[in-house]
């Protein structure tokens, strides 16, 4: 019930301040930015959680609470959020542009690529593996998605001969030869029950060997990839905001 009533009240605030100034009679200083909105988000997130907590709690036959103990642990079990919180706020109170959305869309945009493989990485962590050869998967999938991606009239096209191939098959291409090496991370891990570091570090080397080999190749050289398509750049750059 705690959470519920705490997110009905910020969800309450923040459509309030957000109608309010939609409709002409701001309630706020313009100094908070976009505020009002970070409230209104955070406050269903939490309404939705603890609704969820709620109806969870019910279905297991126990008794919803939020004691002193309980919340003890619930802190401590979401410490580094706090942590970053905290971090937010003292960021806010030194620099309150901060609190536009414009900035937290293109914090989100710098830091997409390395969320995408810390997703990938996550669900090794959930069974207590690891994952070391990430990072150079996405350099190998980079090298040959982008090799077979040239402009035509590139002079130093990776591939002088190669006809322009639909963008899919490139990217298909460097996901299979991820998987391939995913593949060997498992069959290490699994079959021949070596300690997941152990394999990814091993399969991490012969990836980066032969990334290296594949952009060594005549008549590259391992000169830098450039002149990538134009419909390659929009799709790797594509924003939904």
């Amino acid at each position: 019930m705690f959470f519920i009533l705490i997110g009905a009240v910020c969800s309450a605030v923040g459509a309030l301040l957000v109608f309010s100034e939609y409709g002409g009679l701001p309630l706020y200083s313009k100094k908070v930015y976009d505020l009002p909105w970070y409230i209104l988000i955070v406050g269903v997130l939490v309404l939705f959680y603890g609704i969820y907590q709620r109806t969870a709690n019910r279905r297991l036959g126990e008794e919803v609470s939020f004691s002193g103990g309980s919340a003890k642990s619930f802190f401590l079990k979401y410490a580094l959020i706090f942590a970053l919180l905290v971090l937010v706020i003292v960021v806010i109170c030194i620099e309150p542009a901060f609190l536009k959305l414009d900035v937290m869309f293109d914090i989100l945009a710098q830091s997409s690529i390395k969320l995408i493989i810390a997703l990938g990485i996550c669900f090794t962590l959930l069974i207590a593996g690891t994952d070391l050869s990430a990072g150079r998967m996405v350099g190998l999938a980079a090298v040959i998605s982008a090799s077979m991606l040239q402009k035509p009239t590139y002079a130093s096209r990776f591939f002088p001969n190669l006809p322009q191939v639909p963008v899919i098959l490139p990217i298909l291409l460097a996901v299979l030869a991820c998987m391939c090496f995913g593949t060997l991370n498992g069959f290490l891990v699994a079959k021949f029950g070596m300690h997941p570091f152990i394999a990814t570090l091993a399969t991490q080397v012969i990836i980066y060997g032969a990334c290296s080999l594949y952009f060594d190749m005549p008549p590259n050289n391992s000169q830098p990839i450039g002149g990538v398509r134009q419909d390659f750049q929009d799709l790797a750059q594509f924003k939904l905001f």
